[in-house]
């Protein structure tokens, strides 16, 4: 295999550094000792162990479209790089839910967004419980507020970053590392943890290699059991209209609201909807 430099994967073509301190860019290099990382004139040598570097560019003021390149075995060019203020988003499904989720009640407002200097990395999660394995920066665009690429950012990151934006006047780079159901145990370090009772357990059942993609596996054939116990005949018709004799209720409600009644099988809500005009294009229902 022939001789490669290779950053890690956040640092990329229009990505933002944070002003006014200094910035660390690593990555491999598998055929020198070496590399030199060039950026506004300066040069900056970083030593090469055990197939890493590790640089450290001082710290810049406020800037856009700036070039980086990096020297090594072979030749790497970040176009683009910003320098303005970073922050990490971090949190469940209201932190990580993307802007097109929310186009129900902000479609014009996102619609007028064109903020080129707004732009999100987003970490994906990465399931590895053994403390001896490093996970790596996964390889992702940087993506940017506007038209084609606005979409998929976080919402609630996006609207906070367009408010600082306005106010500093400086890039805005957002990291979006927030996982939908995640528990607050699974954000804390084992040893904080071990404050509060013995957490060992489950990062130990999870450590050998493939037992969470077993886990997960075991999981999903469960569920399709579960749905294959519960079909019903005739699920096709119950589908197609609301059958003779269902109940009215209103929404928000228990069911069965009878106290001390219990329920076990399959309940069918029917809701009809009227649309005064036909859609132009793909639609999205909402149910939850």
């Amino acid at each position: 295999m022939a001789s490669q430099t290779r950053l890690d994967g956040i640092f990329s073509s229009g990505m933002v550094f944070q002003r006014d301190v200094d910035n660390i860019i690593s990555g491999y290099e598998s055929g020198k000792d070496a590399v030199e990382i060039s950026i506004s004139g300066q040069r900056i040598r970083a030593t090469v162990e055990g197939g890493r570097f590790r640089a450290t560019i001082p710290a810049q003021s406020a800037a856009r479209g700036l070039s980086i390149t990096v020297q090594g075995s072979s030749r790497i060019v970040l176009d683009d790089v910003c320098f303005g203020d970073v922050f990490m988003l971090s949190g469940q499904s209201n932190m990580e839910l993307p802007a097109e989720r929310v186009l129900d009640v902000s479609e014009e407002e996102i619609a007028k967004i064109n903020l080129p200097e707004i732009r999100q990395y987003r970490l994906e999660p990465q399931y590895e419980f053994d403390r001896s394995k490093k996970c790596e920066l996964p390889m992702a665009p940087w993506t940017r507020a506007v038209a084609g690429e606005i979409m998929k950012m976080s919402a609630a990151g996006l609207f906070f970053a367009r408010e600082i934006h306005a106010q500093e006047g400086v890039p805005i780079g957002l990291i979006l590392n927030a996982q939908g159901g995640s528990s607050v145990e699974a954000w804390m370090p084992l040893a904080l943890l071990e404050r509060w009772g013995d957490y060992s357990s489950e990062p130990k059942r999870f450590s050998p290699p493939g037992a969470l993609a077993k886990f997960i596996e075991d999981r999903e054939a469960s569920v399709a059991e579960w749905y294959r116990l519960n079909e019903t005949e005739g699920n096709e018709v119950m589908a197609t209209k609301i059958p003779a004799g269902a109940e009215n209720i209103e929404i928000p409600t228990m069911y069965p609201e009878e106290e001390g009644t219990s329920f076990s099988g399959s309940v069918w809500f029917y809701k009809e909807i009227e649309i005064e005009d036909e859609p132009s294009g793909p639609a999205m229902l909402y149910v939850g």
